[in-house]
């Protein structure tokens, strides 16, 4: 409770009462939009005169749309799709430098830049490894989890995927607090790459996932 207190204007009065209530009311369906299920709630219950509860089903009808529309739809879609992904779609591109360590991202921080991104090859070169091998996975998840420790949304770069069963470590990287990945088709064909991007969005639907093509 301290923590949701401290999240929603860190005062125990009514305002931070009612915004904990819709926090905690629309956690789930917050969940189910940002996996992508529409409606986020598939069904819902009402009082009939009888005292019967009825269930209704609301399969088929989008999200804030019919006779009772969402009056929040606006601000739910905002909610679900997240800072880091509305970076994407401003006035100007997304300038998204890499770091190679904590010192190096703190400086991009400081120089204004609104997100930052890992090198595979930075972080396989101050390692003395060899970028690209799939070598890398330790020394890249110690790295995040000092960088989502600063203000601003962190990707990070995990080369092919590094081996690992790309659901596993997706979630990993969500349970850290990382933002998004680029992850690269050097796998060589088109189908492997697509099932790597596929697991990823599985193990975190609200991971945002740079689906680079090398080729």
């Amino acid at each position: 409770m301290a923590r949701l207190v401290a999240v929603c204007g860190g005062v125990a009065d009514e305002v931070t009462a009612n915004r904990i209530v819709v926090l905690v009311q629309a956690h789930a369906a917050t969940t189910a939009l940002i996996e992508g299920r529409n409606p986020p709630v598939p069904t819902t219950g009402r009082l009939a005169p009888s005292g019967e509860v009825l269930e209704v089903d609301l399969t088929g009808r989008p999200f804030g749309e019919g006779r009772h529309a969402c009056p929040g739809r606006t601000h739910a879609l905002a909610l679900a799709v997240g800072e880091f992904h509305r970076m994407h779609y401003g006035d100007q591109p997304l300038v998204l430098p890499n770091a190679w360590d904590f010192a190096s991202a703190s400086a991009l921080v400081e120089a204004g830049f609104p997100a930052i991104g890992t090198t595979s090859l930075g972080v396989a070169a101050a390692h003395g490894l060899i970028d690209a091998a799939g070598t890398t996975m330790i020394e890249t998840l110690d790295l995040v989890r000092k960088l989502v420790r600063l203000p601003v949304p962190i990707t990070v770069d995990i080369e092919a995927g590094f081996g690992a069963d790309p659901r596993e470590l997706a979630a990993e990287l969500w349970e850290i607090g990382v933002a998004g990945v680029n992850v690269e088709d050097t796998a060589g064909d088109t189908a492997t790459h697509e099932r790597i991007v596929g697991a990823l969005k599985d193990g975190a639907p609200g991971l945002f996932v740079y689906a680079r093509i090398d080729t």
